[in-house]
């Protein structure tokens, strides 16, 4: 796996695990670029995987808020993307 691959593994946890420890928590993609210091593109990849994986879900107004509990582990393992 490259350093590559792995820093983008660290995040999709780091960013799960933020939204599975805080009920209730809600964030624009602008705010997850901010707190984790990840680019636009990067930040709607992750996001995209996320909802993929059913952990986080869309609201209406656009921001990101947790759906289950589900680990998204799995949803990694079998994106078409990873390398």
């Amino acid at each position: 796996m490259s350093s590559a691959s792995r820093r983008i593994g660290n995040l999709v946890v780091m960013i799960q695990d933020r939204f599975l420890e805080t009920p209730g928590l809600t964030l624009t993609p602008r705010q997850v670029q901010q707190q984790f210091g990840v680019d636009e593109i990067t930040c709607y990849s992750i996001l995209n995987m996320l909802v993929e994986g059913c952990v986080l879900t869309v609201t209406a107004e656009g921001r990101y808020a947790r759906l289950s509990p589900r680990p998204v582990v799995a949803a990694i393992l079998s994106y078409p993307g990873r390398a």
